[in-house]
């Protein structure tokens, strides 16, 4: 898989199928965790149809992988999941649901938290 500025070269079609097979699921199987029918998954497969935007991400979700990956073949977030805490992934996945109040408190609260780390570290590299 050769990628261009972060992007593989496949299209929507292949990057699902390649993930599909790569996570060892069926079709069936991968229908069945996104709540499609499995006819449908060889339509997105085959490129003869295009899932919504829910099926997508329930699809992502269920390949882990990201949404952006399977439409547009980002790499950095398919490489990012891979690599971190997948419980948080997720939490952020479904932040996107929030209000947008909530997404800003959320925001806020991260950046605290991050702050926070950092005084937490250079406080103790100036003890230590």
């Amino acid at each position: 898989m050769s990628t261009k500025r972060g992007k593989t070269q496949f299209s929507l079609p292949e990057r699902l199928r390649k993930a599909r097979l790569d996570r060892d699921l069926s079709q069936q199987e991968l229908a069945g965790y996104a709540g499609v029918h499995a006819n449908q998954i060889s339509r997105y497969e085959k490129g003869l149809s295009q899932p919504t935007a829910e099926k997508l991400h329930r699809m992502a979700e269920a390949l882990e992988v990201s949404a952006d990956f399977l439409m547009n073949g980002e790499t950095t977030n398919a490489a990012r999941a891979n690599l971190e805490d997948q419980e948080l992934l997720k939490l952020f996945q479904k932040a996107g649901e929030l209000t947008p109040e909530n997404k800003t408190m959320l925001k806020r609260f991260v950046n605290m938290l991050l702050n926070q780390q950092k005084i937490d570290e250079m406080a103790t590299s100036r003890t230590g």
